[in-house]
Order: C-alpha cells, then structure tokens, then sequence
C-alpha cells in the first residue's frame, strides 16, 4: 500500500491509500503505461506477449503490434519487402 501525506484544515496527515493499482510500465523505456502486448509468434503457438507502451510498440499489421525486440525479426521483413513469410 502507498503511504501519502496529505494536507488538512488541521495540518499534514500520513494515510495509507488503499484500493489503487500502479500502471504497469512498459518493459522497454519503463515509462510509459503498458497499452499492448507483443505478438510475435514463438514455438508451441505462443506469443512473446512482452508488455509495452504505444511509443515502443511497431505495427505490423490489423491488431498485431511487435516489441523492439522483434521488431526486425525475419517475418516481418518478409512482408516488408514482399517475400514469403
């Protein structure tokens, strides 16, 4: 629980805040709040799933976001230069 220290009528108060949850920060610039998981496919049918903010996050097609880490990875630039996947 977060300790805060507010200021009343009757001078500061230290309160512990409950019921608040903390954003998660994004795993690459640990600024950011996480708004999208990577996509990128690993063995088993699984994805990467590394959590990440807008700015971090590279689009590589409808609804399929990468992480900076996979970002340059061979599927996608496959489709960038229009090879196979």
């Amino acid at each position: 629980m977060p300790v805060m220290t507010i200021q009343t009528e009757d001078g500061p108060v230290t309160a512990f805040i409950c019921g608040g949850r903390r954003p998660k920060l994004c795993s690459f610039c640990h600024h950011g709040e996480v708004t999208r998981l990577c996509d990128f496919k690993k063995a088993g049918g699984k994805t990467c799933d590394a959590g990440m903010c807008d700015g971090c996050a590279t689009n590589v097609g409808a609804g399929m976001d990468y992480c900076p880490t996979h970002k340059y990875s061979k599927p996608l630039q496959a489709s960038l230069f229009g090879g196979a996947q």
